[in-house]
């Protein structure tokens, strides 16, 4: 004679995290005291409800019974630089609010790297052509192209500044820039980036700034020959002369002494390895532990798509309401990234969204609703 037996499992308790800290009040407080025009606050609002319906200023306006031509008209007069300022208050806000959650005494690691942003007005000084590849078809758009540095650190990335970058501006200028941007706000162990910023003009610029760089080095025959010579003598780090840097407009090589850097070798399998060079002082002679820190950068492409999710459409040709667009979907990404980090909980992008819906809802009421806790879903509960 057999038993039936039936195990009846529990429901798990939902996760309850406090985000009482994370409130959006500072941002539109602000937006109005930088930009200054009729209704600031109001039309701030608008723009963080359309980052969570990755629409349109229009769409969203037109729910409202509000004008986006007003905003649009007020944005006209704002100039790059005047987001830049703004740009600059809103992202040493949340990293104060982040030094509050991490310990940064002994510096952080950043990552300088650019994005492309598709385009379609005419040309200017802002807008670059580039060739996008989508299987065998071959074809040139307009992009704008944005430089940021972020904190990278296993499984983070947080950004605390971003540029516009200029068609014909040397790369080292917009390094620069950053460096300037983020000087007194953190303290940086090392700036890495990828092949793009192979350049010893780059190069150059951080070690102005009395910082270490690590970046990878582009292939070339003379790197095989090294690591040829790296196999049969056992020795993984080379001294090597840098190519000259190249003019952005005219593509020719610049004048001047070519740079002495050393290069470290990373053998992968056979035939298969990556150069690594940095000014810093490397105990291992080959790039194992270089490689190890060069994988923190690789966070940003999915900031990239994380920040796609609170993107707001435009088919503005005003590259300072473009820019600020820009920083408000890498603020929101800042803002899920601290949520994290503060909690310890994996919230996923839904709940997120979720989230953020309440702290605009916050924004309406003006403090009237009361701070309890609130169920969203079956494993997530918030108090704000």
């Amino acid at each position: 004679m057999g038993f039936l037996v039936l195990i009846v499992k529990e429901p798990k308790p939902a996760s309850f995290v406090n985000l009482g800290f994370l409130g959006l009040n500072f941002f539109v407080t602000l937006f109005s005291g930088c930009f200054g025009f009729p209704r600031a606050g109001m039309y701030c609002k608008l723009l963080l409800k359309c980052t969570l319906s990755a629409g349109s200023i229009e769409s969203v306006c037109n729910r409202e019974f509000e004008s986006s031509d007003r905003l649009l008209f007020y944005m006209s007069k704002a100039s790059v630089e005047q987001v830049k300022g703004f740009s600059c208050t809103v992202f040493k806000s949340v990293l104060k609010e982040l030094k509050t959650y991490c310990d940064m005494s002994r510096g952080v690691w950043v990552a300088i790297d650019t994005h492309h942003v598709p385009y379609y007005g005419k040309d200017d000084c802002y807008v670059f052509r580039t060739v996008r590849r989508k299987g065998s078809r071959v074809r040139r758009v307009k992009v704008l192209k944005y430089i940021t540095l972020s904190i990278v650190s296993r499984g983070f990335k947080y950004t605390i500044a971003a540029l516009p970058l200029k068609n014909g501006e040397y790369l080292d200028e917009g390094v620069d820039s950053l460096l300037v941007m983020i000087k007194g706000m953190v303290r940086v162990k090392m700036v890495v980036m990828d092949k793009e910023f192979y350049n010893q003009r780059v190069l150059n610029v951080v070690e102005k700034h009395g910082l270490c760089y690590l970046v990878p080095v582009k292939w070339c025959l003379e790197l095989d020959v090294l690591y040829w010579l790296s196999r049969q003598c056992g020795k993984w780090a080379w001294p090597y002369l840098m190519s000259k840097a190249e003019d952005p407009v005219t593509g020719k090589k610049l004048t001047g002494d070519r740079k002495l850097i050393t290069v470290y070798l990373q053998e992968i399998s056979m035939g298969e390895y990556y150069g690594y060079t940095t000014n810093r002082q490397v105990k291992r002679q080959s790039g194992g532990s270089l490689g190890n820190i060069y994988k923190l950068r690789w966070n940003i492409e999915n900031s990239y798509k994380d920040a796609e999710n609170y993107v707001v459409k435009t088919c503005s040709k005003n590259h300072a309401y473009r820019y600020l667009l820009f920083i408000i979907s890498h603020l929101m990404t800042d803002l899920q990234e601290l949520a994290k980090k503060a909690t310890r909980t994996h919230i996923q992008g839904k709940e997120m969204l979720m989230i953020f819906e309440l702290l605009i809802i916050e924004l309406d009421e003006e403090g009237e609703r009361p701070r309890e806790r609130i169920r969203l879903t079956k494993r997530l509960a918030v108090q704000l």
